[in-house]
């Protein structure tokens, strides 16, 4: 996720000038983020029953997103 904010993204350039940015992550399946986020934040409360479908998602969201030590 940092590298939206490297040097040569416009994003980077719209938070330095104080405005608003949007993120859109079409891609990414909103069910593995919440887990990853929740994992790495230690919420007690997620306690989740996960497919092979599901345990994939979440492992090639946590690569993509460079928090695979963190989980």
């Amino acid at each position: 996720f940092g590298y939206s904010f490297g040097p040569d993204f416009e994003e980077r350039h719209k938070l330095r000038r104080g405005e608003n940015v949007e993120i859109r992550l079409d891609e990414d399946n909103p069910d593995a983020k919440n887990i990853i986020l929740r994992a790495i934040h230690y919420n007690k409360c997620c306690q989740c029953h996960l497919d092979a479908e599901g345990l994939a998602s979440v492992a090639i969201h946590s690569d993509k997103n460079d928090c695979t030590a963190a989980l």
